[in-house]
Protein backbone atom coordinates (compact mmCIF):
# COMPACT_ATOMS: atom_id res chain seq x y z
CA UNK A 1 0.00 0.00 0.00
CA UNK A 2 1.16 3.64 -1.09
CA UNK A 3 2.46 5.03 2.47
CA UNK A 4 2.75 8.09 0.20
CA UNK A 5 1.61 9.53 -2.80
CA UNK A 6 2.12 7.86 -6.48
CA UNK A 7 5.44 8.94 -8.07
CA UNK A 8 4.12 11.45 -11.07
CA UNK A 9 5.23 14.66 -12.35
CA UNK A 10 2.95 16.75 -10.80
CA UNK A 11 2.72 14.99 -7.40
CA UNK A 12 6.14 15.33 -7.23
CA UNK A 13 6.19 19.15 -7.31
CA UNK A 14 3.71 18.98 -4.24
CA UNK A 15 5.88 20.40 -1.04
CA UNK A 16 5.06 19.19 2.69
CA UNK A 17 2.41 16.52 1.75
CA UNK A 18 0.50 14.82 4.92
CA UNK A 19 -0.75 11.73 4.24
CA UNK A 20 -3.59 10.70 6.94
CA UNK A 21 -6.08 7.43 7.30
CA UNK A 22 -9.12 8.81 8.44
CA UNK A 23 -12.16 6.04 9.96
CA UNK A 24 -15.81 6.78 9.32
CA UNK A 25 -18.75 5.08 9.47
CA UNK A 26 -18.82 0.91 9.32
CA UNK A 27 -19.77 -0.51 5.89
CA UNK A 28 -23.36 -0.85 5.06
CA UNK A 29 -22.09 -4.09 3.06
CA UNK A 30 -20.67 -6.17 5.97
CA UNK A 31 -20.44 -3.77 8.81
CA UNK A 32 -17.31 -3.32 9.09
CA UNK A 33 -15.39 -0.10 9.94
CA UNK A 34 -14.32 1.79 6.83
CA UNK A 35 -11.27 4.32 6.06
CA UNK A 36 -10.11 6.71 3.19
CA UNK A 37 -6.99 8.13 2.46
CA UNK A 38 -6.57 11.62 3.10
CA UNK A 39 -3.88 13.92 1.74
CA UNK A 40 -3.14 17.83 3.54
CA UNK A 41 -0.96 20.04 1.22
CA UNK A 42 -0.60 23.58 2.86
CA UNK A 43 -0.28 26.53 1.00
CA UNK A 44 2.71 28.08 -0.48
CA UNK A 45 4.06 30.78 2.22
CA UNK A 46 3.88 34.09 0.82
CA UNK A 47 6.05 36.86 2.94
CA UNK A 48 3.83 38.70 4.86
CA UNK A 49 0.79 37.41 3.46
CA UNK A 50 -1.55 34.96 5.58
CA UNK A 51 -3.03 31.71 3.49
CA UNK A 52 -6.59 32.84 1.40
CA UNK A 53 -8.27 29.81 3.15
CA UNK A 54 -8.41 25.87 2.33
CA UNK A 55 -9.88 23.97 -0.33
CA UNK A 56 -11.67 20.79 -0.01
CA UNK A 57 -11.47 18.32 -3.12
CA UNK A 58 -14.18 15.77 -3.01
CA UNK A 59 -13.74 13.86 -6.23
CA UNK A 60 -15.40 11.77 -9.14
CA UNK A 61 -15.78 8.16 -9.20
CA UNK A 62 -13.42 6.13 -10.07
CA UNK A 63 -10.71 9.13 -9.14
CA UNK A 64 -8.02 9.41 -6.48
CA UNK A 65 -5.87 11.80 -5.11
CA UNK A 66 -3.33 12.35 -7.59
CA UNK A 67 -5.53 13.10 -10.36
CA UNK A 68 -5.57 16.06 -9.01
CA UNK A 69 -2.34 17.02 -8.80
CA UNK A 70 -1.96 19.63 -10.77
CA UNK A 71 -4.84 21.55 -9.41
CA UNK A 72 -3.79 21.19 -6.24
CA UNK A 73 -0.22 22.98 -6.84
CA UNK A 74 -2.56 25.58 -8.96
CA UNK A 75 -4.33 26.15 -5.23
CA UNK A 76 -1.26 25.95 -3.30
CA UNK A 77 0.33 28.71 -5.58
CA UNK A 78 -2.54 30.81 -4.64
CA UNK A 79 -2.35 30.75 -1.02
CA UNK A 80 -4.78 27.96 -0.21
CA UNK A 81 -4.37 25.14 1.78
CA UNK A 82 -5.98 21.55 0.16
CA UNK A 83 -7.17 18.74 1.51
CA UNK A 84 -8.33 15.90 -1.06
CA UNK A 85 -9.57 12.51 -0.36
CA UNK A 86 -9.64 8.96 -2.32
CA UNK A 87 -13.29 8.64 -1.48
CA UNK A 88 -15.43 6.01 0.39
CA UNK A 89 -14.69 3.04 -2.12
CA UNK A 90 -12.29 3.65 -4.22
CA UNK A 91 -8.52 4.25 -4.42
CA UNK A 92 -6.35 3.67 -1.69
CA UNK A 93 -9.51 4.04 0.63
CA UNK A 94 -11.01 0.48 1.66
CA UNK A 95 -13.27 -0.49 -0.89
CA UNK A 96 -16.89 -2.03 -0.21
CA UNK A 97 -17.39 -4.82 -2.84
CA UNK A 98 -16.09 -8.46 -2.79
CA UNK A 99 -13.82 -7.63 -6.05
CA UNK A 100 -11.81 -5.14 -4.75
CA UNK A 101 -12.02 -3.08 -8.35
CA UNK A 102 -15.28 -3.04 -8.58
CA UNK A 103 -16.91 0.51 -8.46
CA UNK A 104 -19.36 -0.17 -4.99
CA UNK A 105 -20.62 2.30 -2.96
CA UNK A 106 -22.67 1.63 -0.15
CA UNK A 107 -24.57 4.87 0.60
CA UNK A 108 -23.83 8.11 -0.39
CA UNK A 109 -24.77 9.76 2.58
CA UNK A 110 -22.06 7.35 4.90
CA UNK A 111 -19.52 8.66 1.74
CA UNK A 112 -20.49 12.48 3.01
CA UNK A 113 -19.98 11.61 6.17
CA UNK A 114 -16.89 9.83 5.88
CA UNK A 115 -15.44 13.41 4.33
CA UNK A 116 -17.00 15.32 7.12
CA UNK A 117 -14.98 13.10 9.21
CA UNK A 118 -11.97 13.38 7.28
CA UNK A 119 -12.81 17.67 7.85
CA UNK A 120 -12.87 17.08 11.37
CA UNK A 121 -9.87 15.38 11.81
CA UNK A 122 -7.67 17.97 10.26
CA UNK A 123 -9.50 21.06 11.16
CA UNK A 124 -6.82 22.15 13.08
CA UNK A 125 -4.31 22.43 10.18
CA UNK A 126 -7.20 24.10 7.41
CA UNK A 127 -6.96 27.55 7.32
CA UNK A 128 -10.51 29.18 7.38
CA UNK A 129 -12.54 30.16 5.24
CA UNK A 130 -13.46 26.36 4.41
CA UNK A 131 -14.78 26.12 0.41
CA UNK A 132 -15.66 23.12 -0.98
CA UNK A 133 -14.62 21.86 -4.83
CA UNK A 134 -17.14 18.75 -5.82
CA UNK A 135 -16.37 17.39 -9.08
CA UNK A 136 -19.07 14.50 -10.31
CA UNK A 137 -19.52 12.01 -7.78
CA UNK A 138 -18.05 14.50 -5.16
CA UNK A 139 -20.64 16.90 -6.33
CA UNK A 140 -23.35 14.38 -5.22
CA UNK A 141 -21.54 13.46 -2.30
CA UNK A 142 -20.60 17.22 -1.05
CA UNK A 143 -24.04 18.25 -1.88
CA UNK A 144 -25.55 16.10 0.37
CA UNK A 145 -22.59 16.85 3.20
CA UNK A 146 -23.81 19.91 3.13
CA UNK A 147 -27.77 19.77 2.76
CA UNK A 148 -26.94 16.99 5.90
CA UNK A 149 -24.64 19.90 7.88
CA UNK A 150 -22.38 17.67 8.42
CA UNK A 151 -19.59 19.91 7.96
CA UNK A 152 -20.25 23.18 9.42
CA UNK A 153 -16.82 24.48 8.89
CA UNK A 154 -17.50 24.87 5.24
CA UNK A 155 -19.00 28.36 4.20
CA UNK A 156 -19.21 28.24 0.24
CA UNK A 157 -18.77 26.03 -2.83
CA UNK A 158 -17.46 25.09 -6.21
CA UNK A 159 -19.01 22.45 -8.15
CA UNK A 160 -17.54 20.89 -11.25
CA UNK A 161 -20.05 18.96 -13.18
CA UNK A 162 -21.70 17.59 -10.68
CA UNK A 163 -23.62 14.06 -11.05
CA UNK A 164 -26.89 15.82 -10.07
CA UNK A 165 -28.41 13.50 -12.65
CA UNK A 166 -26.65 11.05 -14.91
CA UNK A 167 -26.58 10.37 -18.45
CA UNK A 168 -28.04 6.82 -18.54
CA UNK A 169 -30.90 5.01 -20.56
CA UNK A 170 -34.18 5.42 -19.04
CA UNK A 171 -34.22 1.75 -17.72
CA UNK A 172 -31.24 1.54 -15.75
CA UNK A 173 -32.66 3.27 -12.45
CA UNK A 174 -34.71 1.01 -11.83
CA UNK A 175 -32.87 -2.55 -13.39
CA UNK A 176 -30.48 -1.73 -10.79
CA UNK A 177 -32.77 -1.48 -8.07
CA UNK A 178 -34.50 -4.66 -8.97
CA UNK A 179 -31.06 -6.37 -9.30
CA UNK A 180 -30.10 -4.72 -5.50
CA UNK A 181 -33.32 -6.02 -4.00
CA UNK A 182 -32.48 -9.58 -5.29
CA UNK A 183 -29.20 -9.39 -3.53
CA UNK A 184 -27.26 -8.52 -6.86
CA UNK A 185 -26.05 -5.43 -5.32
CA UNK A 186 -22.15 -6.11 -5.26
CA UNK A 187 -22.73 -7.36 -8.79
CA UNK A 188 -21.14 -5.50 -11.47
CA UNK A 189 -24.04 -3.04 -13.21
CA UNK A 190 -21.94 -2.87 -16.35
CA UNK A 191 -20.31 -6.90 -16.80
CA UNK A 192 -18.04 -5.95 -19.90
CA UNK A 193 -16.54 -3.15 -17.84
CA UNK A 194 -15.70 -4.90 -14.52
CA UNK A 195 -12.50 -3.90 -14.57
CA UNK A 196 -10.47 -1.19 -15.01
CA UNK A 197 -8.81 -0.68 -18.76
CA UNK A 198 -6.49 2.35 -20.53
CA UNK A 199 -9.55 3.92 -22.47
CA UNK A 200 -8.85 5.41 -26.14
CA UNK A 201 -8.39 9.03 -26.35
CA UNK A 202 -10.38 9.55 -29.69
CA UNK A 203 -13.43 8.20 -27.79
CA UNK A 204 -13.35 9.73 -24.52
CA UNK A 205 -16.07 11.09 -22.83
CA UNK A 206 -14.29 13.28 -19.94
CA UNK A 207 -11.59 15.95 -21.21
CA UNK A 208 -10.42 16.96 -25.07
CA UNK A 209 -6.99 17.46 -23.86
CA UNK A 210 -4.61 14.38 -25.08
CA UNK A 211 -1.67 15.06 -22.33
CA UNK A 212 -3.68 15.15 -19.04
CA UNK A 213 -5.72 12.18 -20.51
CA UNK A 214 -2.20 10.28 -20.96
CA UNK A 215 -1.04 11.04 -17.89
CA UNK A 216 -3.80 9.94 -15.71
CA UNK A 217 -4.00 6.73 -18.02
CA UNK A 218 -0.09 6.41 -16.75
CA UNK A 219 -0.70 6.77 -13.32
CA UNK A 220 -4.10 3.97 -13.39
CA UNK A 221 -0.89 1.79 -15.25
CA UNK A 222 1.35 2.41 -13.09
CA UNK A 223 -0.71 1.69 -9.81
CA UNK A 224 -3.43 -0.80 -10.41
CA UNK A 225 -4.32 -0.22 -6.68
CA UNK A 226 -5.93 2.47 -6.87
CA UNK A 227 -7.81 1.62 -10.27
CA UNK A 228 -11.58 1.13 -10.33
CA UNK A 229 -14.11 -0.62 -12.77
CA UNK A 230 -17.47 0.14 -13.78
CA UNK A 231 -20.17 0.78 -11.28
CA UNK A 232 -22.56 -2.06 -9.42
CA UNK A 233 -26.04 -2.58 -9.21
CA UNK A 234 -25.51 -0.81 -5.53
CA UNK A 235 -23.63 1.87 -6.84
CA UNK A 236 -26.12 3.18 -9.23
CA UNK A 237 -29.16 2.34 -6.89
CA UNK A 238 -27.06 4.85 -4.01
CA UNK A 239 -26.22 7.49 -6.90
CA UNK A 240 -30.14 7.79 -7.44
CA UNK A 241 -31.45 7.71 -3.89
CA UNK A 242 -29.00 10.88 -3.45
CA UNK A 243 -30.07 12.50 -6.73
CA UNK A 244 -33.72 11.54 -6.35
CA UNK A 245 -32.97 13.28 -2.29
CA UNK A 246 -32.20 16.90 -4.10
CA UNK A 247 -35.25 18.44 -3.65
CA UNK A 248 -36.69 22.13 -4.15
CA UNK A 249 -37.53 22.41 -0.40
CA UNK A 250 -33.93 21.08 0.48
CA UNK A 251 -32.10 22.67 -1.45
CA UNK A 252 -33.77 26.36 -0.10
CA UNK A 253 -32.51 25.77 3.04
CA UNK A 254 -28.63 25.95 1.75
CA UNK A 255 -27.81 29.18 2.59
CA UNK A 256 -24.12 29.66 1.48
CA UNK A 257 -22.45 31.01 -2.05
CA UNK A 258 -22.06 28.08 -4.71
CA UNK A 259 -20.79 28.22 -7.50
CA UNK A 260 -21.98 25.72 -10.07
CA UNK A 261 -19.81 25.04 -13.07
CA UNK A 262 -21.35 23.35 -16.15
CA UNK A 263 -19.44 21.11 -19.13
CA UNK A 264 -21.99 21.93 -22.04
CA UNK A 265 -20.42 18.71 -24.09
CA UNK A 266 -20.80 16.34 -21.16
CA UNK A 267 -22.32 13.22 -22.04
CA UNK A 268 -21.52 11.52 -18.55
CA UNK A 269 -24.20 13.87 -16.31
CA UNK A 270 -26.92 16.15 -17.49
CA UNK A 271 -26.03 19.84 -17.04
CA UNK A 272 -29.98 20.15 -17.33
CA UNK A 273 -29.78 19.77 -13.71
CA UNK A 274 -27.11 21.51 -13.11
CA UNK A 275 -29.62 24.66 -14.09
CA UNK A 276 -32.06 23.15 -12.40
CA UNK A 277 -30.43 22.90 -9.14
CA UNK A 278 -28.92 26.21 -9.16
CA UNK A 279 -32.21 27.93 -9.82
CA UNK A 280 -32.95 26.26 -6.81
CA UNK A 281 -29.80 27.13 -4.23
CA UNK A 282 -30.48 30.70 -2.83
CA UNK A 283 -26.89 32.18 -3.78
CA UNK A 284 -26.14 29.76 -6.63
CA UNK A 285 -24.00 31.37 -9.51
CA UNK A 286 -24.16 28.91 -12.96
CA UNK A 287 -21.23 29.16 -15.26
CA UNK A 288 -21.68 27.13 -18.76
CA UNK A 289 -18.09 26.33 -20.61
CA UNK A 290 -19.25 25.75 -24.39
CA UNK A 291 -16.51 23.48 -25.69
CA UNK A 292 -16.25 21.30 -22.25
CA UNK A 293 -16.33 17.84 -21.66
CA UNK A 294 -17.11 16.27 -18.53
CA UNK A 295 -13.81 17.04 -16.64
CA UNK A 296 -13.91 20.53 -16.64
CA UNK A 297 -10.59 20.88 -14.35
CA UNK A 298 -8.82 18.10 -16.88
CA UNK A 299 -9.31 19.93 -19.97
CA UNK A 300 -7.67 21.95 -22.18
CA UNK A 301 -5.75 24.94 -21.06
CA UNK A 302 -7.83 27.56 -22.58
CA UNK A 303 -11.18 25.74 -20.82
CA UNK A 304 -8.64 25.49 -17.82
CA UNK A 305 -8.06 28.78 -18.06
CA UNK A 306 -11.64 30.06 -17.79
CA UNK A 307 -12.31 27.86 -15.22
CA UNK A 308 -9.46 29.98 -13.26
CA UNK A 309 -11.29 33.03 -13.95
CA UNK A 310 -14.72 32.40 -12.78
CA UNK A 311 -13.17 30.68 -9.96
CA UNK A 312 -10.77 33.91 -8.90
CA UNK A 313 -13.60 36.47 -9.71
CA UNK A 314 -15.88 34.09 -8.03
CA UNK A 315 -13.69 34.40 -4.52
CA UNK A 316 -12.90 37.52 -4.66
CA UNK A 317 -16.46 38.82 -4.46
CA UNK A 318 -17.54 36.36 -1.64
CA UNK A 319 -18.78 37.73 1.70
CA UNK A 320 -16.40 35.88 4.10
CA UNK A 321 -14.58 36.04 7.23
CA UNK A 322 -12.03 33.73 8.47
Amino acid sequence: MLQSLADDEWVNKLKNVEIHWVNGPVSGVDGSPKKIRVAFVPAVKKRGKAPLGSLIISPGRTEYIEKYAEVIAEFTARGFAVLAVDQRGQGLSDRLAAEYCYGHMDDFTLAAKHLADAISQLESQLPKPHILLGHSMGGAIGLEMLLQSFALSIKAAVFSAPMWGLDTHFYTETVCRVRSFFGKSGVSAEPKNKYWKPEIFETSEVTSDSRRFARNNAILLANPEIQSGGATNGWVKAAYDAMNSFTADRLAKLDMPILVLSAAADTVVLPAQHARIAGLLPHAKLVSFPNAKHEILMETDDIRSKFWQVFDDWFAGLPLEP
